[in-house]
């Protein structure tokens, strides 16, 4: 494209769209407007970020949405697999000058979990020093446990998972819960003390202030 100075490949066999193009531009966003003020999306979960220019998501956060009557922002999480510094200069890039800061997903976060749960002898050192997003911008970094990804690609967290799950509900950033973990592999335990929803009410309530470890 005559627009494009920055693409770096291709999603699977998806259309290879050029976002600097104004016409693809103005229609992503009078997407994104329908999908807000029409439909009624709270927010967006963007995929794949690493194949477009970070400015297109500032855009998107951005965009002058109107609900009711009243202006309206909507919550926004970017999906860039990668290492925590990687991650952290895109999310650099994306909020630089964004009144409706993206938040994005700590990986690296989530290898560490995956170790805590899965691998054998693992030293518990490593929560207070294992490099990840939360360490370095809390108020950016959503954590989570589980994925469609991850699950999909065969790298489940196998044992113990609701350790995982207790560290990221009592540690600051933005807590996800895979549904599949609550709903179909039974970890919300409803009703008791020991599962997903025990540490959802302990989260709500209780929750507040930086951690020590």
């Amino acid at each position: 494209s005559m627009y494009e100075s920055w693409d770096e490949g291709t999603f699977g066999d998806m259309p290879d769209l050029s976002h600097r193009n104004p016409y693809v531009y103005a229609e992503i966003l009078k997407l994104t407007r329908w999908l807000v003020e029409e439909v009624g999306f709270d927010g967006f979960r963007y995929d794949y970020v690493k194949g477009y220019g970070a400015n297109t998501i500032t855009a998107i956060q951005e965009y002058r949405y109107m609900r009711d009557g009243k202006p309206f922002s909507p919550y926004g999480v970017a999906e860039f697999w990668g290492d925590a510094r990687s991650i952290e200069n895109w999310v650099d890039l994306a909020n630089f000058s964004n009144s409706n800061p993206v938040d994005a997903f700590d990986f690296p976060l989530r290898e560490m979990l995956k170790a805590l749960c899965d691998q054998y002898g693992f030293s518990l050192r490593n929560l207070a020093t294992w490099e990840s997003v939360l360490q370095k911008q809390p108020l950016t970094t959503v954590t989570f446990v589980e994925n469609h990804d991850l699950r999909d690609e065969g790298r489940p967290i196998v044992n113990d998972k609701l350790l995982a799950y207790s560290y990221i509900l009592t540690h600051e950033g933005y807590p996800c819960v895979f549904w599949h973990d609550y709903f179909n592999y039974d970890l919300a335990l409803d009703g008791t003390l020991n599962g997903i929803a025990a540490l959802v009410r302990a989260h709500e309530k209780y929750a507040g202030g930086g951690t020590q470890t």
